[in-house]
Parts: structure tokens; C-alpha cells; sequence
């Protein structure tokens, strides 16, 4: 992280916290800034995960939102790295 990019956040942390967070930073040979830093982006991205898991959920949950099949010849070109075979068409008897 620049410094020119930090911002300054004066932060109140309960007694035993701060002890036990200096105990946690020697034994990392880090900053008690560091842990909060490291802290706060684990609890940033949980939160960001759970929205993404909870939008995908919806899209999921309505199957005219969440039908990908349009896009099947698409996936199967990148994935495969050769364009999509054609569909077998029925044979009549």
C-alpha cells in the first residue's frame, strides 16, 4: 500500500484486545497497523463474498434470468478452443 493511497483512522479497541493483538504481533514480527489492516480485508471480503454468493443465488433462482444456454456455443469454443460441433439432428425412419 502507498502512503500516499492510506488513510489515518484513530481506532478505540477494549484493553485486552490491544493486549492480546501486541502478543500476536510480536510473535508475527508485524504492526498492530498490519493485524488491523489484515483484519479489516478479511471482514471486507467475507462481506463481499456473501453478497456475490447471495446475487448468484437469485440469478440461480429465477431460470429465466439464470439460463446461460445462449451462450453455450460460446463457452463450448473457449473451453474446448475449436468451435462447437453441430447438434445431432434426428433421423427420420
Amino acid at each position: 500500500m502507498s502512503a500516499d493511497k492510506a488513510k489515518a483512522l484513530t481506532v478505540r479497541l477494549p484493553a485486552d484486545l490491544y493486549e492480546r493483538g501486541k502478543t500476536v504481533m510480536e510473535r508475527r514480527n508485524t504492526t498492530l497497523n498490519e493485524l488491523v489492516i489484515e483484519g479489516l480485508a478479511l471482514v471486507v471480503a467475507g462481506e463481499e463474498e456473501a453478497a456475490l454468493f447471495a446475487a448468484f443465488g437469485e440469478v440461480g433462482a429465477d431460470a429465466t434470468v439464470g439460463d446461460v444456454s445462449f451462450s453455450w456455443a460460446a463457452q463450448q469454443e473457449t473451453v474446448c478452443g475449436r468451435p462447437p460441433e453441430e447438434p445431432a439432428t434426428p433421423v427420420d425412419d
